[in-house]
């Protein structure tokens, strides 16, 4: 890995960020929109007006239509496809939001409304009529789209609308089909989040851990890297702090399937596996939290307690109902993904044993997701393209020297979520690797060469170009760039 790499050095900016800053405020805004709009709707089905949630909820939700309005007067609220949009800038979903995001969607959806006008002026009193003619008696009983525009018009609801017909945004450039992929990419991903938090939270609880929900968001992943929908690997690269061990587990789990498929293993192996790097952390749901959130360094007893959840996972994954060989796998790989593979590490193990390849294939995920996140005593983490020539140079000797090359092969040099300039001088986002090169992801273009945000953030496959290597308009990577000097959040970009 001798790509040269942008690092800390002067710090560059495009000629105009006006646009680019106004589009962050508005996307922020739209989020707690969305987050604020399914709360109120939520509870207004549970409580009437006099209720102290009730009137918390609607008043974050006034709060949140009028910060929309001083960022542009009238918007609407639109659904295209499976993403929300604020006019035509498509609110981009996190780990956190999704849940809001995804019942919005929904609500929409079954009524037939494209979308929700706010129009300037806009009162607490209105939101309140209009919330009870969308919501209508019961959810059974939901409205149509015709019907809540009658029923609007009888109350003197006008400032905010239902509408049916819209001008849809900027399309994708890339075709129907690809985002289609993309879109039950996504909702893999999050529900796999959801289940991994259950299962972990029932196991925190002292509960026994049923492994069928596991299993069943471990099988969708499964499909999709065996469909070779690489955009699931760009997952991994959103990062979100609260769900940080939740998340984390996912996408140990991701980029593990991703290397079995790679080594040829059989579907049932990558479920096996799959299901293994869920639950390898499983034994910190015993740790105190004041432990895993510690931003300073651990004390010895600390430390200790820490090195205790290799262990701990075992007791807990041992409690399952009978030792099926899916969970004597997830056992082994619960104890030994903190091995090196001289068997220094942790737990300390006393007689020479040959470590078990699934752990070994964990290990290195782990330590690469680990090393890419951000966490109380991680403020500044290592970029992903950092984190693999780290452990590609730094710390090699820890792990399998071939599956560490057959990990590289998978993520690619430029993994998920790595900034690059392109030989266009345009700045770039490695979104996905592709199967057959790895130094030419897909990327899609940020940034156009003099600066200037790319409005149509076009992707370019550079594995699969007209122009060949070396003739005059083929496009390559440069350098990889550090996200601090471009003022870019690469987790922000991610679809």
């Amino acid at each position: 890995m001798t790509t040269p790499y942008e690092g800390n050095a002067a710090r560059e900016m495009p000629r105009d960020l006006n646009d680019e800053a106004h589009a962050s405020r508005v996307t922020v805004a739209g989020r707690a929109l969305a987050a604020n709009l399914s709360v109120f709707w939520k509870t207004a089905r549970l409580y009437d007006a006099r209720n102290v949630a009730y009137m918390q909820s609607l008043s974050n939700l006034v709060e949140s239509v009028q910060q929309l309005h001083m960022l542009g007067s009238d918007f609407v609220l639109q659904v295209v496809g499976d993403c929300l949009y604020i006019n035509d800038q498509r609110l981009k979903v996190d780990v956190v939001g999704y849940a809001s995001h995804q019942f919005i969607v929904d609500e929409l959806s079954r009524r037939h409304v494209g979308g929700l006008r706010f129009n300037g002026g806009v009162e607490r009193s209105e939101i309140q009529t209009f919330t009870r003619i969308f919501l209508g008696e019961t959810v059974q009983t939901a409205p149509d789209f015709e019907q809540i525009v009658e029923l609007c018009q009888v109350q003197g609801v006008t400032r905010i609308t239902p509408v049916r017909e819209l001008v849809a945004p900027p399309s994708d450039p890339t075709d129907v089909e690809a985002q289609g992929r993309r879109m039950v990419a996504k909702k893999t991903f999050f529900r796999a989040i959801q289940s991994t938090k259950n299962v972990m939270l029932t196991a925190r609880r002292g509960k026994s851990v049923d492994l069928r929900q596991a299993k069943r968001a471990v099988q969708g992943i499964v499909d999709l890297i065996l469909s070779q929908e690489l955009s699931l690997l760009g997952m991994t690269t959103l990062k979100d702090y609260d769900e940080y061990t939740y998340q984390h587990c996912v996408n140990v789990a991701i980029l593990s399937i991703a290397v079995g498929h790679r080594l040829g293993l059989s579907k049932q192996q990558l479920s096996q596996l799959g299901v293994s790097g869920l639950f390898h952390d499983i034994g910190k749901v015993v740790i105190p939290n004041e432990v895993l959130a510690k931003p300073g360094r651990l004390s010895p007893d600390e430390w200790s307690l820490m090195q205790s959840h290799p262990i701990e996972g075992v007791k807990i994954i041992t409690r399952l109902h009978g030792l099926s060989p899916l969970a004597m796998r997830a056992i082994a790989v619960a104890y030994e993904h903190h091995l090196n593979i001289d068997l220094s590490g942790y737990p300390r193990v006393k007689r020479p044993r040959e470590q078990n390849l699934m752990s070994r294939i964990v290990a290195i995920c782990d330590c690469f997701d680990a090393m890419t996140a951000h966490r109380s005593y991680q403020k500044h983490p290592f970029t992903p393209y950092e984190a693999l020539h780290y452990m590609t140079t730094k710390i090699p000797e820890r792990f399998d020297s071939t599956l560490l090359k057959v990990f590289i092969q998978t993520v690619g040099i430029y993994p998920p979520g790595t900034l690059v300039r392109l030989t266009t001088g345009e700045l770039a986002l490695s979104i996905y690797p592709n199967a057959e090169d790895v130094t030419a992801p897909v990327v899609k273009v940020l940034r156009e060469s003099s600066g200037m945000p790319s409005i149509e953030g076009r992707r370019i496959d550079l594995a699969n170009q007209t122009m060949g290597r070396g003739e005059s308009g083929h496009v390559g990577i440069t350098a990889a760039v550090h996200p601090e000097n471009v003022d870019v959040r690469p987790e922000e970009m991610v679809e």
